[in-house]
């Protein structure tokens, strides 16, 4: 497991188009993080069409990995996704939209090292409803790493769109994230070659951002 205790804490200003160059060691740092991922072979979900087996529990609007491993979701579902294991979970995103209608969209129950990888080439789709206790889009007690060569819309409409207890680490992605109030809530973030486009790029400089390399940030305009 990855120990994120540096001496340095960058938390500059953000403009429409920002480039930050970080930690010297955020190389190395985010190779182990990939080295993380589980890449054993995906169980594939249809969220339009959910099964229940070993693995998953399905109640009509909650679909709950129980087990550790990759799991690929693909299609749209109205409802929201619980991770109720300590283990390593990947959820790859293949065009997935997961629209909940109570509660957060994704939540991780445990407190373990969490993935949420976007196909290349695909969008996906994740957002939270207006009741909602968890209080975000995606919400974890574990680690939460967001990658991927696809692109990821996480938007909260209750108050924040992640609320992590531990680190989030942004990784070679591109992610649209929206919220009503503050974008991130964790311990610290790293964030590497990807891109962010936001509605509130103030509002990112308010998270205890560990170390921001090769990054763009983009701010949506306002009409």
């Amino acid at each position: 497991m990855i120990n994120f205790k540096y001496n340095l804490l960058l938390i500059l200003p953000l403009t429409n188009r920002v480039h930050m160059v970080g930690y010297t060691d955020l190389d190395s740092t985010c190779v182990a993080l990939e080295n993380q991922r589980t890449f054993s072979k995906p169980k594939r979900i249809n969220l339009a069409d959910i099964r229940e087996d070993d693995s998953i529990d399905f109640d009509n609007t909650t679909l709950t990995l129980k087990s550790g491993g990759a799991y690929e979701l693909y299609g749209a579902f109205e409802g929201n996704i619980r991770v109720d294991t300590d283990e390593c979970v990947e959820i790859i995103l293949n065009n997935a939209q997961i629209i909940s209608n109570s509660g957060a969209g994704i939540n991780f129950l445990g407190n373990g090292e969490y993935t949420l990888f976007s196909c290349e080439g695909t969008e996906n789709y994740i957002v939270d409803s207006l009741d909602n206790a968890c209080g975000a889009t995606i919400c974890s007690n574990g680690n939460l790493t967001i990658t991927g060569k696809g692109t990821l819309v996480v938007t909260g409409l209750n108050n924040h769109a992640l609320n992590i207890k531990n680190n989030i680490n942004i990784l070679d992605t591109t992610i649209d994230i929206s919220a009503n109030s503050t974008l991130a809530r964790c311990q610290n973030m790293i964030i590497y070659n990807s891109e962010i486009i936001t509605n509130k790029s103030e509002k990112l400089n308010k998270t205890p951002i560990l170390a921001i390399q090769n990054s763009n940030i983009f701010k949506k305009p306002t009409f």
